[in-house]
C-alpha cells in the first residue's frame, strides 16, 4: 500500500501512538515531524509490470539518512527518490511511507546522493521540491531531474495494439543559489554571469576558453568550481 506524508502537527494522539508502535531509529524520528497520511492518489501505475521505463532515480532501495532543520538526522534503511512524483519513498514495517518535500527538510540523503528541498516556480505556482546538490560553496549548483509520464493508449484505427504507459527521463534542469538567496534557474551562462556580483570579466573569459554550455552538467560543475575560487 503506497502511504503518504503529510504534515498535519496538531493531531498529536496520532503520533503518539506511531511513537509506541514503531521500531526506534537514531536520531529524532520522522514520526516526531510528519504525521502518516493514508493516500488517496491511486497511484497504481507506478507499480504496475505493465509499465514502460521507471518514475525512480534509482528503481532499488538504499539506505538514507533525512536532515531536518533542528535535531540529528533520521536513519532510513529502505529508500529510494520518485523523479515524477518529486517524494522520497521509504520502507517501514512492510509498507512503502512517501516523504513529500517540506521546507523543514534540509536534505535527504541516499548513497552517493544529496537531495536538499528548496522552493520554485512551476506552472505558475510556488513549491517546494527536491533537488539534486551537485556542488557547494558560496554558489550552490544543482539539478532538478525530470521524469514524463504517458497514459496508456488504446489502439488506433491504423493499429493491431494499444501502446502501455510510459515513463520517460527528460534532460535535467539546472539551478543555482549564491549564498542564502533564491534558487534560479539556469537558462544561458550569459544570464548567469550578469546575475553573480563582480568577476564578470574572468568569468567570460573562463567559459569562453572552457566552451562551458549551460545543458552539460559536467561544464556548469567546472563554471561553478572555478567561480567558488575567486
Amino acid at each position: 500500500m503506497l502511504t503518504r506524508i503529510g504534515f498535519f502537527i496538531g493531531m498529536l494522539w496520532f503520533v503518539t501512538y506511531t511513537a509506541k508502535s514503531q521500531p526506534t531509529t537514531s536520531g529524532r524520528g520522522i514520526d516526531d515531524h510528519l504525521l502518516i497520511k493514508e493516500s488517496e492518489k491511486g497511484l497504481g501505475e507506478q507499480s504496475s509490470s505493465d509499465v514502460i521505463g521507471s518514475p525512480y532515480l534509482n528503481e532499488t532501495f538504499a539506505k538514507g539518512e533525512v536532515y531536518f532543520d533542528k535535531g540529528n538526522p533520521t536513519i532510513v534503511q529502505q529508500a529510494r527518490y520518485n523523479i515524477y512524483s518529486d517524494w522520497v519513498e521509504y520502507q517501514q514495517n512492510n509498507q512503502t511511507l512517501v516523504l513529500d518535500p517540506d521546507q523543514r527538510i534540509r536534505k535527504v540523503r541516499i548513497e552517493d546522493h544529496v537531495l536538499i528541498v528548496d522552493k520554485y516556480p512551476t506552472r505558475g505556482k510556488i513549491k517546494h521540491g527536491y533537488f539534486t546538490l551537485l556542488d557547494s560553496g558560496k554558489l550552490l549548483l544543482l539539478s532538478k531531474h525530470v521524469v514524463n509520464y504517458r497514459e496508456p493508449q488504446a489502439a488506433g484505427a491504423l493499429e493491431s495494439t494499444s501502446r502501455p504507459a510510459k515513463y520517460t527521463r527528460a534532460p535535467d534542469e539546472f539551478y543555482y543559489k549564491l549564498g542564502s538567496g533564491e534558487l534560479k534557474k539556469i537558462d544561458n551562462v550569459k544570464d548567469l554571469i550578469a546575475d553573480l556580483p563582480g568577476n564578470s570579466e574572468e568569468l567570460k573569459e573562463f567559459v569562453k576558453k572552457e566552451k562551458i554550455s549551460a545543458r552539460k552538467k559536467e561544464e556548469l560543475l567546472k563554471f561553478v568550481q572555478y567561480y567558488n575560487t575567486l
